[in-house]
C-alpha cells in the first residue's frame, strides 16, 4: 500500500507526520504490507478517541502542497517503531 495525499499527490513518506493532536507529531518510517510504521521515541499510548481534541491523521509537507491534512488511509495498522 502506498501513503499518497490526497491534495498534491505526494508519495515521499520523509515529507509526511503522523499527528495525534495540535501538539503530538511523529515521522513515518516505512510502509510494509498494509503496516504503516511509525517512529515513536516517546510514549504510544493510544489517543483517546471520546477526546474532540484528538484526531489522529496524516500531513503532507511536500514543497508546494497547501492541502495541510488527511485521514490515515483506512486499511492500514499503525505501528509505532521506539
Amino acid at each position: 500500500m502506498i501513503v499518497k495525499c490526497p491534495h498534491c499527490g505526494n508519495t515521499d513518506l520523509e515529507q509526511f507526520l503522523y499527528l495525534e493532536n495540535a501538539i503530538v507529531h511523529r515521522r513515518l518510517i516505512e510502509v510494509v504490507g498494509k503496516t504503516l510504521r511509525i517512529e515513536a521515541d516517546y510514549d504510544t499510548t493510544p489517543c483517546d478517541d471520546d477526546d474532540e481534541a484528538q484526531h489522529p491523521r496524516l500531513m503532507c509537507s511536500a514543497r508546494g502542497c497547501d492541502g495541510g491534512c488527511f485521514d490515515v488511509p483506512s486499511g492500514l495498522r499503525l505501528d509505532f517503531i521506539g
